[in-house]
């Protein structure tokens, strides 16, 4: 029954304008970076191959990393698709186990989710060899290149997000939490590294970093340009005890929530917005929209219902819970950023005007898109 399960939502997924939609989406993505040589790493160096495995590794690793919303997309709802179409109670009612049951959505999801990302790595295998890039800059093509940072860091950090996003959105099973998971860890995750490498406490960092991106740099600095552009990044030393804490780590994580979970058990969460449908005030406005359509159609009768029309989305987007979180993190991504601005080589320095203007803004242009 685990096989079927898997199967089923394989082929589910698969089935999916999205899934194919994600693919392409990180499959272009990682192709600009490698193809379009004015596009630069920001922490290559110039004396480094534009497609060394030191870079290509972290170039993945970045790319990843703002993947992480497609990621909170595939696992969370799996559970809660199930539950909010009521296809549970017909699941309850045939001979399936939950540990069969909430294993195989598991599985299918993270087999799709993996699938989904190997666009990073054909994407940038592609980009490279593109007639228009310099071929002094670019070393020879090995596709243990693409395929080892893939399996070593890629494949694992999916399992650990995977983990955390299938975990919270079947507990919380709100489709406001299943989407906005992704950008909350993301968020999480720059601020935490903000705060901990602006202090200096890079070894720390590199340890408890969940997708390994600080213990890479951790262990490369100090190999030689040689190294960088040639060798290839192995499990070992830091690296290696970085992919075992966060691996174990998620793995009883999932095993303890498979096995105290109950889906059977419904949640008395009202939403705000089934609130809001049986308040007053939202009656009032429908009586209050009928009352001026029946009147006539001109804009001086349309303009108060415009008014209160308005003045009641604003207090619902105002009121919401994913606007108040987006508020919350907006503002702590703001505060880190201009601590860790204030810091120069771990020594307390006077933040530079532009750098401030250039990373706020960037935040802007982040959350509106």
């Amino acid at each position: 029954m685990f096989r079927k399960i898997v199967n089923f939502e394989i082929r589910y997924r698969l089935k999916q304008p999205a899934t194919y939609i994600c693919f392409v989406l990180l499959f272009g993505i990682s192709f600009i970076f490698a193809a379009i040589p004015d596009i630069s790493f920001s922490d290559t160096d110039d004396t480094l191959l534009r497609n060394a495995p030191v870079v290509i590794n972290k170039l993945m690793l970045v790319i990843m990393i703002f993947g992480s919303v497609i990621c909170a997309a595939v696992m969370g709802v799996s559970f809660f698709r199930d539950y909010n179409n009521k296809f549970y109670d017909i699941i309850s009612s045939l001979p399936v186990t939950k540990k069969n049951y909430l294993w195989g959505k598991f599985t299918g999801s993270f087999i799709v989710v993996t699938l989904i990302f190997t666009g990073i790595v054909f994407g940038m295998m592609l980009g490279y060899i593109m007639p228009w890039r310099e071929k002094e800059l670019l070393g020879p093509f090995h596709p243990s290149s693409y395929f080892n940072p893939f399996i070593y860091f890629i494949v694992p950090n999916l399992f650990i997000l995977g983990s955390i996003f299938f975990i919270t959105g079947s507990f919380f099973r709100s489709k406001t939490v299943v989407y906005l998971q992704g950008v909350i860890f993301l968020i999480i995750y720059l601020v935490s590294g903000m705060l901990i490498y602006g202090r200096g406490q890079n070894e720390l960092h590199s340890l408890f970093d969940p997708l390994g991106l600080e213990s890479i740099s951790e262990m490369t600095g100090p190999w030689s340009v040689t190294e960088k552009n040639s060798a290839l990044i192995d499990l070992k030393g830091i690296t290696l005890y970085n992919r075992i804490i966060w691996l174990v780590t998620s793995g009883l994580a999932i095993i303890l929530f498979n096995w105290l979970f109950d889906p059977a058990k419904t949640r008395s969460v009202t939403s705000f917005k089934q609130w809001i449908f049986k308040n007053a005030i939202y009656k009032k406005l429908i009586s209050l929209s009928f009352g001026f359509s029946a009147a006539n159609n001109n804009l001086k009768n349309r303009l108060p219902e415009w008014q209160h029309f308005t003045n009641f989305n604003f207090r619902i987007i105002a009121r919401s819970t994913p606007f108040l979180i987006l508020i919350v993190c907006v503002i702590g991504l703001i505060v880190m950023t201009r601590i860790n601005n204030t810091m120069l080589y771990s020594s307390d320095s006077l933040p530079v005007m532009n750098k401030l203007f250039y990373t706020f803004r960037g935040i802007l242009i982040f959350f509106l898109q």
